[in-house]
């Protein structure tokens, strides 16, 4: 199966906390857990490195994976990105680019935007479509807790 289109989704959420805390929430696997339905997160986040997602849903295991393209800390995140989750084939055509990148507002606030890029099908962003606004109010959440 190949990509359809260019199938795109992106939000932004403007946070009041410094760009060392929303760091921290985008890239701490215990808090990537607590907005990413429970995924245990694996990677160094260094450039070239692999990144796996893997969570329960029901009696099944769904392992996401993809790999680091860009990481300059409190500025952007960047990885390409496979969901195990909708079948279709682990092909490089199948993977999706992730993007956070965070915008200093003013001297409390980072404006943090996600991007996701080539989404294989259009049911599955219409999927991230429904739970992009939970996932960045609740990446919001953790950060201005901090």
């Amino acid at each position: 199966m190949k990509a359809e289109k260019n199938l795109t989704t992106e939000r932004s959420v403007l946070i009041n906390a410094d760009a060392t805390s929303v760091w921290d929430v985008l890239t701490n696997p215990d808090k990537i857990k607590v907005y990413l339905f429970n995924s245990e997160t694996k990677t160094d986040w260094k450039v070239g490195s692999p990144v796996t997602f893997s969570r329960m849903s029901g009696n099944k295991e769904y392992i996401d994976k993809g790999k680091i393209l860009e990481a300059v800390p409190q500025k952007l995140l960047k990885f390409s990105y496979f969901s195990s989750q909708e079948g279709y084939a682990d092909i490089p055509a199948n993977y999706s680019t992730i993007t956070y990148r965070l915008e200093k507002e003013n001297d409390k606030s980072i404006n943090v935007t996600y991007c996701r890029e080539h989404i294989p099908i259009e049911f599955e962003q219409k999927n991230q479509g429904k739970f992009l606004p939970g996932m960045m109010e609740n990446s919001k959440k953790l950060a201005e807790e901090m």
